[in-house]
């Protein structure tokens, strides 16, 4: 009896995606593949078979993969085709990437010294954003 463990994976649609997410990346700051494998430090066709989503990447190596190419972790799950775009996966803040404007922003009112000021700004601002879907609630 073989155990699902010894049994041989076929690769996952979102193993195909992230690896093709670190070619593009990769390729597009004009890094080769060698050099990418070097900074890891395992071998070239180690990173050809995560490119090629024939090995599935950990979290660990994903998060040095992003470090390694200067994007943040949500890029390798960006544009996700409809039908691998899983519920866990979307969220309502914005990636970093989305906008300088949101860091500002957090910066901003986390210098409030005020509590009840704070309370004011965070109900003036969801007075102006659409309500968020899922009935999502919030404690401050």
């Amino acid at each position: 009896m073989i155990t699902e463990s010894a049994a041989v994976r076929s690769p996952d649609a979102m193993d195909f995606h992230i690896g093709a997410r670190i070619r593009s990346r990769r390729e597009g700051i004009g890094m080769g593949l060698g050099r990418l494998a070097e900074k890891l430090g395992i071998t070239f066709h180690q990173v050809m078979k995560y490119e090629r989503g024939i090995n599935r990447i950990s979290c660990s190596r994903l998060y040095e993969v992003a470090t390694i190419l200067d994007v943040s972790i949500t890029y390798f799950f960006d544009d996700l085709p409809p039908e691998m775009d899983r519920p866990a996966l979307r969220h309502d803040m914005p990636s970093a990437e989305a906008g300088e404007g949101v860091t500002d922003l957090l910066r901003a009112y986390f210098r409030i010294v005020d509590p009840q000021m704070r309370r004011q700004v965070l109900m003036l601002i969801r007075s102006m954003a659409p309500a968020a879907s899922g009935g999502e609630t919030s404690s401050v």
